[in-house]
């Protein structure tokens, strides 16, 4: 999954990267503390990719606030391929610990990032997101 930020005051954007080519998992290193919108997520599937830029996605994760040295966890997410005539793919919150493997991956590769816990940033309020 890819993730792009909007900074709100500055209209900036930071777009995630996956840590290795064939990582599930993607990080945003040296973000400017603010205030940040999703602004869009997508998601390659095979051939294809699925964009969300929705104001429902938007809803979805909410504000969210960057501190300045410091680490945030937005979530580990599965997804599944609705079917028939409208393909979207719905992706919901797996698990809300961060997984072990990536914890030491983070902390213990050249990320910057030192040691301490991950601020999380869960969208309680709905339990899907819908990807088109």
């Amino acid at each position: 999954m890819i993730i792009t930020l909007e900074n709100i005051d500055t209209q900036e954007r930071f777009q995630s990267k996956s840590l290795s080519r064939m990582s599930p998992h993607s990080v945003i290193q040296n973000i400017p503390p603010g205030r940040y919108f999703m602004y869009q997520v997508s998601v390659p599937l095979g051939d294809m990719i699925y964009h969300n830029r929705s104001s429902h996605m938007r809803e979805f994760f909410g504000q969210i606030n960057i501190e300045p040295n410091s680490k945030y966890y937005l979530g580990n997410f599965s997804g599944r391929m609705g079917v028939g005539r409208e393909r979207n793919l719905i992706m919901s919150i797996d698990d809300l610990n961060i997984p072990c493997e990536l914890r030491e991956r983070i902390e213990n590769e050249n990320t910057g990032w030192k040691k301490g816990e991950f601020i999380k940033l869960f969208p309680y309020e709905k339990d899907e997101l819908i990807i088109r």
